[in-house]
């Protein structure tokens, strides 16, 4: 009776990502239109973006999964929401696989109804990114080699080595675990056979992009920007808001981490396969990874679902039985009050700016060149070619990246909610970006949509060469100026660049802020504040005299 009480919930579970699966537009999100582009890519044997070169993030696994389904699927991407709602179902029914192994069957059955019901999951289960398909083939390698089947394990720790960066941690956690508990040679045998394809996907990236992961790099940069207290508001809002539904509070981090490390230590040692400790060697490695990554996105606890479950559960049954059966109850209250949430919420939206995408498509030639904060959505539903707004701090510096690239319209969006995921710097863009359009005579508006938020500018300027060449001249003195030049030979850069481009406001602006005469300083900040509005910095010099 209790096992059919528990399939039935596990059943109404699925209803309910599917539910919410079919609420979520495919390529809303920047990621899944990525990984739609590179599916189309790979019908020709690229892996780039239109007219981009070759891309060494993110891997290719998505991609090539979807490559067929958005073959046959064509302009209709509803019908792939289905390959994460399935990859979820999938990693359900594993959990309660891998649970059993280890934990008595009511715990067993507890920590797959609090997966099953994650609020984390639900709201991914439909949006086409490789968070759920690498959680279901994580979870299949853990299960092979639970089982002896070291060639599947090995298989299905490949795919997730190439869906996400995790399956990399993944690989070296079980590759570690077999050589402590089955010998170095089948140890080494089984990490090369599950390490081959990111190996060689990564001696492709190096020979055709340069480097072997943008990853790496990445991660370089995070760990020499971010502190201590980053690493905690990462953590906290991965396993707070991500496994425990609660949103903030710098205690949920350590309330799951704490007894989930006594439960892998705990079940590292009672059980005699290797399972078990690869689980709790990536478990650990994965805390590491996110604190040094330094992003808070609960998105990302669902590559540890449900082994965060399995080691708290762990050390749990080892207690005494009404505490956790306290903390059991409080977990699943918090995210069944979270699912209400996200139900109630559900409501199926439209094709993300559906009249301004339409007129994109039947009003701009199918060669033009955007620029928008959301490329990878644009160019899968317009196919045109987009770009992100550079990291610009003036309208002079944004006009002379938009010339240089061949930009043709800019696309802005003053729907200032779907900006929450965007970092802080580009957020500062997105707000000038408007002042920018309007106060260059290079840029005329074109459409406006003030039901969606949107407007397109069109930018045209008669001779970009000369622009550049002027603009290129200011950045010239600039360094001169850096350099300790003579400031006779900065002014005079700065003057031939303003002759070079009438329309350029910064070289009057440095002008104005060199001078040492205050009637030549008020004149050049007044004549670059009449070119360029938007030159606040300029604007106060002026006020202060």
């Amino acid at each position: 009776m209790t096992r059919r009480i528990f399939y039935g919930v596990l059943g109404a579970a699925c209803l309910v990502q599917a539910w919410l699966a079919f609420g979520y537009p495919v390529g809303l999100f920047q990621d899944d239109a990525l990984h739609i582009l590179l599916a189309r890519a790979l019908e020709h044997f690229s892996f780039a973006l239109p007219g981009r070169a070759p891309a060494a993030d993110p891997l290719p696994g998505m991609a090539a999964i979807l490559a067929l389904p958005v073959r046959l699927a064509g302009s209709h991407f509803g019908w792939l929401r289905w390959i994460p709602l399935a990859a979820g179902w999938v990693a359900v029914f594993l959990s309660f696989r891998l649970l059993r192994r280890v934990l008595p069957e009511t715990l067993a059955m507890l920590g797959a109804v609090l997966t099953a019901f994650n609020p984390t999951l639900l709201e991914n289960a439909g949006i086409v990114r490789p968070d759920l398909v690498f959680l279901a083939a994580a979870l299949a390698a853990f299960d092979a080699l639970a089982s002896g089947a070291l060639a599947w394990a090995a298989l299905w720790a490949a795919l997730a080595g190439m869906l996400r960066p995790h399956g990399a941690l993944l690989i070296a956690a079980c590759g570690a675990a077999l050589w402590l508990r089955g010998g170095r040679r089948r140890a080494m045998v089984w990490t090369a056979a599950a390490g081959l394809p990111l190996a060689v996907w990564s001696l492709r990236n190096l020979l055709a992009a340069g480097t072997a992961s943008d990853y790496v790099s990445n991660l370089g940069l995070r760990l020499s920007a971010a502190g201590p207290w980053q690493w905690a508001a990462a953590l906290a809002d991965i396993f707070g808001k991500g496994l425990l539904a609660v949103p903030g509070g710098s205690w949920a981090a350590p309330a799951i981490i704490i007894p989930g490390a006594v439960g892998a230590v705990r079940l590292s040692r009672t059980c005699p396969g290797s399972w078990t400790l690869a689980a709790a060697l990536y478990a650990g490695g994965f805390v590491l990874l996110q604190a040094a990554w330094g992003v808070a996105d609960p998105r990302y606890v669902l590559a540890l679902l449900p082994m965060a479950w399995l080691f708290a559960l762990a050390a749990a049954g080892s207690s005494r039985t009404r505490p956790a059966a306290v903390a059991a109850a409080l977990c699943l209250a918090a995210g069944a009050s979270a699912d209400a949430g996200l139900l109630r919420a559900r409501r199926a939206r439209a094709e993300l700016w559906p009249r301004t995408l339409a007129w994109i498509r039947a009003a701009t030639p199918p060669q033009a060149r955007f620029q928008t904060m959301f490329p990878m959505p644009v160019m899968l539903l317009t196919d045109r070619q987009a770009f992100e707004p550079p990291l610009a701090f003036n309208r002079d510096s944004w006009l002379a990246f938009c010339l240089s690239e061949r930009i043709d319209y800019l696309h802005l969006d003053r729907a200032v909610g779907r900006w929450s995921t965007l970092p802080a710097p580009r957020r500062a863009v997105l707000r000038e970006l408007p002042r920018w359009a309007a106060s260059t005579p290079y840029a005329a508006e074109v459409y406006r949509d003030e039901g969606e938020g949107s407007a397109i500018f069109r930018l045209a300027q008669p001779e970009p060469a000369r622009y550049l060449k002027g603009f290129a001249r200011y950045l010239s003195a600039l360094d001169a100026l850096a350099s300790g030049a003579e400031p006779k030979t900065v002014r005079a850069g700065l003057l031939e660049a303003a002759a070079l481009e009438p329309r350029l406001a910064l070289p009057w602006a440095m002008l104005g802020h060199l001078a040492s005469d205050a009637k030549e300083k008020r004149e050049c900040l007044a004549k670059a504040l009449r070119l360029d509005p938007t030159l606040d910095a300029a604007r106060a010099e002026l006020s202060g005299l």
